[in-house]
C-alpha cells in the first residue's frame, strides 16, 4: 500500500520519460498530446465489481471513549452490461451500497447507508458529429432494507402525517421503531434528451445532456425524522408523501483517470426543474428543484483492487425537507472491469 502511493506521488510529481527525453524544441508539441483512448469493444460488454468495508473496536474504561463495541459492515456491487454497435449503445447499469453498523450504546445494529439503483438507457450518436447525440431510459433508485429508530432510553414520538394530523407514541429503549418498508422510498424516473461531449480525453471526458424528465415517488406511507431540538425528550417524524413530477433536467458529468491510471475520478450534477406537480405546496419554486451532486475518488491498489470513497448530496423537498448527505469510504476488489473504468452516470 505504501509502496503504491509512493509511486503515486511520484508519477503525478515527476516528468515522464518522454517529456525528459525530448528535445527542447518539441517539448510543447509532446506534452500537449495524451495518450490514445483504449479502443472501445463491440458487442455486449459486462461489468462486475464488488467492494467490502469492515471496521472493529472495543473499549472498557478509556476516557473519553464510551464502553462497548463498535463494527461497521458494508457492501458495494456495482454491475453492468453495455452493447454497442455503430452509432447505437444501449447501457445498463446496477448499483447497491449497504452499510449497517454497531455502536456503543445501541444494542442492535442499525442502518448507515442504503441505495439500491438501476440505470437503463438508449443512445444514439449521431455518425457526421460524433460529439452529439439523443438518448431515452429510465432509472429506479430505492433504499434496499426497511428502516427503523433506535433510542438508548424509552423516548417519545410526534408523527405528523400527510394530511397535517398528528398523534404521539412511544418507542421503547433499544427496540427497533419502524420508519420505512423495503424499497421505500422509491423513485421512477423516465428521462429522453440531447447530449454533447464537449471533452474526450482519457484523463478528462466532460458531457452535458438537456432533456425532459418525469418521476413518480413511492413511499408506502413511511415516515423520516425531523427532529426539534426545541422540544427536548420528544423526537419529530414526518410522513413522506408520494407525488409524480415532470418538468426539463440539466445534466454535466466528468470523469477521468490520471497518474498512468493510477487515480480515477467522478463528478455529476443533476438539477431538474419541475414544470408540473401532482400535490399542493407552498414552497417557493426554488425549494421544489430537484438537485442531486455526486463525486468519487479511486485509487488503484493492485490490478483487481482499489480504495474508492464516494460523496452523494440530494436535495428533493417535496420527499423530504433539507439536504441528504452520504459518504462513503470502501475497499472494492474488481471481478471484471469490461469496458467501463471511469465512467459515472449521476
Amino acid at each position: 500500500m505504501k509502496i503504491r502511493l509512493i509511486a503515486l506521488l511520484i508519477v503525478a510529481g515527476a516528468p515522464g520519460p518522454t517529456a525528459a527525453a525530448a528535445p527542447p524544441s518539441n517539448l510543447a508539441a509532446t506534452t500537449k498530446r495524451e495518450a490514445p483512448r483504449p479502443k472501445k469493444r463491440k458487442g455486449m460488454v459486462p461489468s462486475l465489481s464488488i467492494g467490502l468495508n469492515f471496521a472493529f473496536s472495543q473499549s472498557q474504561g478509556v476516557v473519553g471513549v464510551p464502553d462497548g463495541v463498535a463494527m461497521a459492515l458494508g457492501l458495494t456491487l456495482r454491475g453492468g452490461l453495455d452493447f454497442r454497435r455503430g452509432p447505437h449503445r444501449w447501457t445498463t447499469d446496477l448499483l447497491i451500497q449497504d452499510t449497517i453498523t454497531k455502536v456503543p450504546g445501541i444494542e442492535p445494529f442499525i442502518k448507515g447507508s442504503d441505495l439500491i439503483e438501476v440505470t437503463s438507457e438508449y443512445a444514439y450518436h449521431f455518425p457526421r458529429v460524433g460529439r452529439l447525440s439523443v438518448y431515452g431510459g429510465i432509472r429506479l433508485r430505492g433504499t434496499l432494507l426497511e428502516g427503523s429508530l433506535v433510542r438508548r432510553e424509552e423516548t417519545h414520538l410526534q408523527l405528523t402525517n400527510v394530511d397535517g394530523t398528528t398523534f404521539t407514541d412511544l418507542v421503547g429503549a433499544q427496540q427497533p421503531y419502524p420508519l420505512t418498508e423495503f424499497l421505500a422510498p422509491l423513485i421512477l424516473e423516465q428521462s429522453a434528451g440531447a447530449g454533447l461531449r464537449a471533452l474526450g480525453l482519457r484523463s478528462a471526458s466532460l458531457s452535458f445532456r438537456l432533456g425532459l424528465i418525469a418521476h413518480q415517488v413511492i413511499t408506502q406511507g413511511g415516515y423520516v425524522v425531523h427532529d426539534d431540538e426545541a422540544t427536548p425528550g420528544v423526537v419529530e417524524l414526518i410522513q413522506m408523501r408520494d407525488y409524480v413530477q415532470g418538468g426539463a433536467e440539466a445534466r454535466a458529468v466528468l470523469t477521468g483517470r490520471v497518474a498512468d491510471d493510477l487515480l480515477g475520478y467522478q463528478l455529476g450534477v443533476r438539477v431538474m426543474f419541475p414544470f408540473a406537480t401532482s400535490v399542493s405546496t407552498t414552497l417557493a419554486y426554488h425549494r421544489l428543484l430537484n438537485v442531486e451532486l455526486r463525486a468519487a475518488l479511486s485509487i488503484r491498489i493492485f490490478s483487481w483492487a482499489s480504495l474508492e470513497y464516494s460523496l452523494r448530496v440530494l436535495r428533493m423537498e417535496l420527499l423530504t425537507p433539507g439536504w441528504q448527505v452520504a459518504n462513503l469510504l470502501m475497499l472494492s476488489v474488481t471481478a471484471d472491469a469490461g469496458d467501463r473504468r471511469g465512467r459515472a452516470t449521476p
